[in-house]
């Protein structure tokens, strides 16, 4: 799930949902961003099944705070991941060699993110992650690399299964 809310996040009841993710989890103006977040989160969570908010709600439907934990509840999760954008930010650089100039811009951003049990509705864990990302492949690189450390995190702290079971799953 994700959000650029400005709230922080401490449990999942209908003021954080009004506050936070109504009409700004299922815009259509993050939705090829939200798309390739969840795809990456998902891959990188394997084997641990994820479910991407994108399969469970649709682009711009306003869902009351009912609706969207039924959905939730519905589809079997256990926990809802919750990434929140605190900051984007470009760094320029600029090269010049006999007067050649050439400018590049690298992303780097810095998340807050939430695992919300859907039993309880409260926070199970929480991180912040600042990553930076490749001039040349943008707010891709910065979601795997966010992936990357997220689930690294989680797997640590037996949030979600470990390595050895994605090997004995692959073979």
């Amino acid at each position: 799930m994700w959000t650029t809310s400005k709230n922080d996040i401490t449990k999942l009841n209908d003021e954080t949902y009004n506050e936070s993710f109504r009409g700004k989890f299922n815009d259509l103006d993050g939705a090829k961003y939200r798309k390739q977040l969840e795809k990456t989160f998902i891959r990188n969570m394997f084997p641990t099944k994820g479910i991407a908010s994108g399969d469970l709600f649709d682009i711009n439907k306003d869902y009351d705070y009912k609706e969207f934990i039924d959905i939730i509840k519905t589809s079997g999760a256990e926990a809802v991941l919750v990434i929140k954008r605190v900051s984007w930010e470009q760094t320029q650089h600029i090269d010049g060699v006999d007067g050649d100039i050439s400018t590049r811009y690298e992303p780097n951003a810095r998340f807050h993110i939430y695992l919300i049990d859907m039993a309880t509705l409260e926070n199970q864990w929480i991180a912040t992650s600042s990553v930076e990302g490749d001039f040349y492949a943008g707010y891709g690189t910065v979601n795997n690399n966010l992936a990357r450390k997220v689930i690294r995190k989680l797997r640590k702290e037996r949030y979600i299964a470990g390595k050895e079971l994605k090997r004995m799953m692959s073979n």
